[in-house]
């Protein structure tokens, strides 16, 4: 909350998210390399707001990818919805962009700021991630759940994968399986982690999962 501000105010958000981008795709392509088994699908990486209106972003974040030989289809950037209205018309360009290369997109934080739905529909993401507020809210009543169930229901009809954020609790992950939401993060699920401790924490997610079956 701190951090980050002052990178972006300073400009060195844009160097410190190369590295960060490129150290991502490093550790990915070592997953895939190594033989272990361990391997996600993709990974994600944030895009800060000063990325949004910086128009070498694509190109730059293109040479990144074949320097480290990580495939488009591979990454998933991030845009948080209040990002997305402050730069509304660049940011559909380097979106549109990205997706022609076959970059993976996902609108991050939804339900924290106020767009319009059609926005869901005006920009190429495809995966929607639901902001934290609205999960930790849903067992609160009748209206919290109605309006999560929703915007689960709405992202699937327009074909959107739904990531629900900030799982705290097993209340929380059990509502949201019960509204069929087919993915989450959050506390409750693991914590952020390096990646040795990654690997080991899979293989026994993977073993437990094994036996309750």
């Amino acid at each position: 909350s701190e951090f980050i501000p002052i990178a972006e105010e300073t400009r060195l958000i844009l160097p410190l998210s190369d590295l960060v981008l490129r150290e991502s795709c490093r550790q990915f392509m070592l997953w895939q390399r190594d033989g272990s088994g361990f391997a996600p699908p993709y990974i994600s990486v944030n895009l800060s707001r000063v990325q949004l209106a910086d128009p070498d972003l694509v190109s730059r974040t293109m040479g990144i990818l074949r320097e480290t030989g990580i495939a488009p289809h591979q990454v998933q950037l991030e845009v948080t919805e209040s990002q997305l209205m402050q730069h509304r018309v660049i940011a559909g360009e380097l979106l549109a962009a990205f997706k022609a290369e076959g970059v993976r997109l996902a609108m991050d934080d939804f339900g924290s700021g106020h767009s319009s739905l059609s926005c869901l529909q005006e920009y190429p993401f495809d995966v929607l991630k639901i902001d934290r507020a609205l999960t930790e809210n849903v067992s609160r009543g009748r209206g919290y759940s109605a309006l999560l169930h929703a915007v689960i229901t709405l992202a699937e009809n327009l074909g959107l994968h739904v990531v629900a954020e900030g799982i705290e609790t097993i209340q929380q992950l059990a509502l949201l399986q019960a509204m069929g939401c087919p993915a989450g993060q959050g506390y409750f699920l693991a914590r952020p982690m390096e990646p040795s401790q990654l690997e080991g924490w899979w293989s026994e997610f993977v073993r437990d999962a094994s036996e309750a079956a």
